[in-house]
Formats: C-alpha cells, structure tokens, sequence
C-alpha cells in the first residue's frame, strides 16, 4: 500500500508536512533538554540539524519508510511539535511517536492530536499500532492509555514500556 502524508485537522491543529519554514520552530523544540530528556535521540544542537531533520522526513516518506507531520497550532500558525508513524513494511509493524513544545505540556492537546491521527492510520488499514515510551515519562503513558493503548507485560527493570492498539477488534 502506497501512503501519503495528508493534513490532519484537530480543534487546535492542523497536523502537515514539515518545511523549510519550520527550522526555527523545530530547533525551539528538539533542543529543549528537558523537552526531549525521554527521547531516543539526543537534542538538537543547531539549526542546520533541524534542516537534516525536515530533509530526512521528506526523504523517509518518499521511500515508505514513515510520515513525519508537523503539528501547527491554529492560533499562532507556529509549529510546535511532530508526529511520526513509522511504517509497517520498513519496521516490522506500525509505530508512532510524538514529542511537543514544552510551552504545550498539560494542554491536552497530544490526547487531542493522537485521537484524530489514530482515527486517520485505521482510516488507510492499519490494523495494530505500538508505541515505546520511557518509564518515567508519564505524561505520555496517559496520553497513550487515553486513547485506547494497552500497556503490554514488561519487568520492573524496563526502561522502555511498549504499548499497542488493535484496530480490527
């Protein structure tokens, strides 16, 4: 199955591809260490990564390998965050990832985003969805579990909780 990025549209955002426009945007939320603390990359540490970082989304969607939309926020036309789907055919199955602007934390607004990307991804057949979040990143835990995410089995010692969705129940 060929997949596109198509804009997504929530009350607050609307979820599009990255440009050359976003840079700045970017670069004010990849660099905050306390913003990415729980990310598997490091921060960013200068513009010119920001640019790599909208080349490899367009790059990754061309070759099927994921759709990265950037996550505008209506009122302001800023971006203020990304969301990721990494495809099935290059990964092994479906995954998703999310981080947001600092500034946007406690908003709800990544339960609002997930709801309507979650709606989209069942929309084009995706039938299970897993997602990784650290251990102590409880924030995202909740968003996950609020739209339906089910925390699999892991030890006490785990540094990374695996959760998934099933779409074709």
């Amino acid at each position: 199955m060929e997949v596109t990025l198509e804009n997504i549209e929530t009350e607050r955002t609307i979820l599009r591809e990255l440009n050359v426009n976003d840079i700045e945007d970017l670069y004010e939320t990849y660099s905050n260490v306390e913003a990415m603390k729980y990310r598997y990359n490091p921060p960013l540490l200068s513009m010119g990564e920001a640019l790599v970082m909208v080349k490899e989304a367009h790059r990754n969607a061309r070759m099927q390998k994921s759709i990265r939309w950037g996550i505008e926020e209506k009122e302001s036309g800023r971006l203020i965050g990304t969301v990721v789907w990494f495809l099935k055919g290059s990964y092994r199955r479906d995954e998703i990832g999310y981080s947001i602007n600092r500034d946007w934390w406690g908003k709800g607004l990544m339960t609002e985003i997930l709801t309507e990307v979650l709606h989209h991804l069942q929309s084009v057949g995706v039938e299970t969805l897993r997602a990784r979040v650290h251990r102590e990143n409880l924030s995202s835990q909740k968003v996950l579990e609020k739209n339906g995410f089910t925390k699999e089995v892991h030890s006490k010692t785990d540094t990374i909780i695996h959760f998934h969705i099933n779409f074709s129940n």
